[in-house]
């Protein structure tokens, strides 16, 4: 069995920052990853919409160079050439997170899924790992809320949204969080009319409602549509459309859309791990 001073599962931030600072500290480590380093940032997070929100940013700024003096042909926006552009930015700063380069520091990096046997064994690929210690930083998913045929309709999370290679001409973005008001912008300046259905009763429910009230007011002066305090009862095809029933104070509507992206949360990456072998409590929002 081998033996090590620190098993690190999950390769994203986390358990990257740590796996090189630990083995550069001179402790013998392994780094275990089901799919591939970088974790969130690299592959849906910082890095692809940071790229997206500069490319909607010049958009905006282009449609707006009549207040600068500046006058010339009319924008167009090429989609497809936005998202090759984000991903090859994805692709060049993914280099620094080449399993290689940890291995080279010394890090035993194995890539498969794995489970807990005992608080100090990891069995992963047929082998068992013991470990003195241990760093959990599995991170988390996109949460699909329970709405009414929600499953039927290929609605898009932060995560399949970055696959998407045309831009929808209607998109209703369930959550009105930081995810979902930075693609909700990002898509309205590409030109998509977007609709924001949000539960609680403002936009950004865990900002100051001084901020959240200006935002939400440049927000609409953009062309976005905003619904606070709006519950989505149900949603379902109608042809290549998508259609969301929704409640509110002044009663029941409807949006006929052409995509639903879901933004109302994330779910812990904590099953399948065998966390109760190892008496690590958790629940559906993580490890305490």
């Amino acid at each position: 069995m081998e033996r090590y001073d620190l098993i690190i599962i999950g390769g994203g931030v986390g358990g990257l920052v740590t796996a090189s600072g630990a083995a550069q500290l001179g402790a013998r480590v392994a780094l275990i990853e089901k799919a591939s380093l970088g974790g969130d940032c690299l592959h849906y997070g910082c890095v692809p919409t940071k790229r997206l929100v500069r490319s909607a940013k010049v958009a905006h700024i282009m449609r707006h160079a009549g207040d600068f003096g500046l006058t010339g042909t009319s924008l167009t926006v090429n989609f497809s050439k936005v998202m090759q552009g984000m991903r090859q930015i994805q692709e060049i700063i993914g280099r620094h997170d080449d399993p290689e380069r940890f291995r080279k520091m010394g890090v035993n990096v194995i890539f498969g899924q794995g489970r807990f046997i005992d608080s100090h064994t990891f069995e992963i690929n047929g082998e068992k790992l013991y470990g003195k210690n241990f760093l959990i930083a599995t991170g988390s998913r996109p949460a699909i809320p329970d709405i009414l045929g929600i499953k039927d309709v290929d609605a898009l999370t932060n995560e399949s949204v970055l696959q998407i290679e045309s831009l929808p001409e209607t998109i209703a973005i369930l959550g009105a969080g930081p995810i979902g008001i930075e693609y909700a912008q990002v898509f309205s300046r590409l030109g998509a009319k977007v609709i924001v259905i949000e539960k609680m009763g403002q936009i950004l429910p865990r900002e100051d409602k001084e901020v959240s009230l200006d935002l939400k007011k440049i927000l609409q002066e953009e062309g976005i549509e905003i619904h606070t305090c709006t519950d989505v009862k149900g949603v379902s095809k109608d042809g290549s459309k998508k259609v969301l029933q929704v409640s509110c104070s002044e009663g029941e509507s409807k949006f006929v859309v052409d995509e639903i992206m879901l933004s109302i949360g994330r779910a812990p990456n904590a099953e399948g791990l065998g966390l109760n072998a190892a008496g690590v409590q958790y629940n559906n929002k993580g490890i305490p």
